[in-house]
Order: C-alpha cells, then sequence, then structure tokens
C-alpha cells in the first residue's frame, strides 16, 4: 500500500496515478463524483464562470479620463487610486458594469463605458476573484487606442439610472 499524500514508487501497480490527498481538496485526479450533488455544484460554478471570462471585457472611466487618453489617441493607464493602489485597470464584463456602475461611480452623472477587444491587448488580461469570489478582468497595463472595440456615454436618467445616450443628445 502507497504511504498517504505520496505517489508510489514505479514498480507499484499505482504508478502514474496521482493520489486523490495530492490535489485540491482530496478529491483525486477525476474530481468530483458526477452524480454527486457537490459534484454538480462545482460543475455549474466552473460553467458561470466559463461564461463569464468569454464575455466582452469593459473599462469604466469618467470623461476626462477618456479625453485624456484614448480620445486623444494615447494609451490609456492607470489613474485611479484603486488601478494605481492594486498595479492594474480594473475591469468589468459587460454583464458586470451596471453593478460596478451602481458600486463605483454613484457620485458621477456621466461615464465613458469602453468594451476592450482582449486579442488586441498588448497588456496580460487575468480574471480574478473579487472578496465575495465573482471573477472580474484585470488588465495589468495600459489599454491601447487599437484594443477599443467600442465606446458608449453612459449619463443617469431622470431616475438615476445609466443609460446610453447617443451622440448629440
Amino acid at each position: 500500500m502507497p504511504r498517504r499524500g505520496r505517489l508510489p514508487g514505479p514498480g507499484s501497480r499505482y504508478a502514474g496515478r496521482a493520489n486523490a490527498l495530492d490535489c485540491p481538496g482530496g478529491i483525486g485526479p477525476a474530481g468530483l463524483n458526477r452524480r454527486s450533488a457537490a459534484g454538480e455544484a462545482v460543475r455549474e460554478t466552473l460553467e458561470k464562470r466559463r461564461k463569464v471570462v468569454m464575455g466582452p471585457v469593459c473599462k469604466i472611466m469618467p470623461q476626462e479620463e477618456w479625453d485624456e487618453s484614448i480620445g486623444a489617441g494615447k494609451p490609456y493607464v492607470a489613474v485611479s487610486v484603486a488601478d494605481l493602489r492594486d498595479g492594474y485597470l480594473h475591469c468589468s464584463s459587460a454583464e458586470q458594469v451596471p453593478g460596478t456602475l451602481a458600486k463605483w461611480y454613484s457620485a458621477l452623472d456621466s461615464v465613458i463605458v469602453v468594451t476592450v477587444d482582449t486579442t488586441r491587448l498588448d497588456s496580460e488580461l487575468k480574471w480574478e476573484p473579487n472578496a465575495v469570489g465573482e471573477l472580474f478582468p484585470h488588465i495589468y497595463g495600459p489599454i491601447v487606442p487599437e484594443a477599443v472595440a467600442g465606446v458608449a456615454e453612459m449619463r443617469r436618467d431622470s431616475t438615476g439610472a445609466f443609460v446610453a445616450i447617443e451622440k448629440g443628445e
């Protein structure tokens, strides 16, 4: 019998197999049992994360930051206190934008939402969990103007909610 927590030697009938104790949570290399409720919950969580990770990446910024960077044909670099403190650009998926606006931009009446083509970024993109485990995109470096796939100006309506506006309104 192999010792716990170690792989058996090359002559053993267990050679080449991973020991469940060597895997995170001790669940073994094949993951949780497909029929278990825990296994189903893990698969659902991974599927949700996969869908979020594959979605568009958006950077929200005040109009002034847009005007001084991408709007002027220059790369957008970290200027917010949070971006400078953490060393990356905080971004959101398209689905996360309303929540991000409500939580972090409540003091502003208008913002620019830039949709980033991540295939054209020169900087590294990582999807990392926030304090409650929700994955958010973080860009480790500038957003070059060539990576901008779309721009939406958003202003508050009469109810206080952010809505996209057409240019010239």
